[in-house]
């Protein structure tokens, strides 16, 4: 298998460990499950460059878990994130790539 594919949820990993993915950070206000429906609702429609989001679910009372196809080396790869933070929700909502990998 590609080392670079297996490398992937390192990378994610590493995205995602920011304070900002589990604590209040940045605006200080927390988004909610429905906020984050919104946001992605009204995020582009797939492209090469863009993640296209499959299902949004709870995370405890003040966050959501987005999964998505996301495009990486020519193929659609399944990713997971969890965001708690508003300011963050809103920087993933317009990057390209991987979540949150190109902002």
């Amino acid at each position: 298998m590609n080392k670079t594919i297996l490398a992937f949820p390192l990378l994610l990993a590493a995205v995602f460990a920011s304070p900002a993915a589990s604590a209040d950070t940045a605006d200080g206000k927390r988004a909610t499950v429905q906020e984050c429906r919104a946001y992605w609702n009204i995020s582009p429609a797939a492209s090469s460059q863009r993640c296209v989001v499959q299902t949004i679910s709870p995370y405890g009372a003040d966050g959501c878990t987005i999964t998505a196809n996301c495009p990486y080396n020519g193929q659609w790869i399944t990713s997971g994130a969890t965001v708690t933070d508003k300011w963050e929700l809103g920087r993933l909502k317009n990057c390209s790539g991987w979540l949150g990998t190109n902002c």
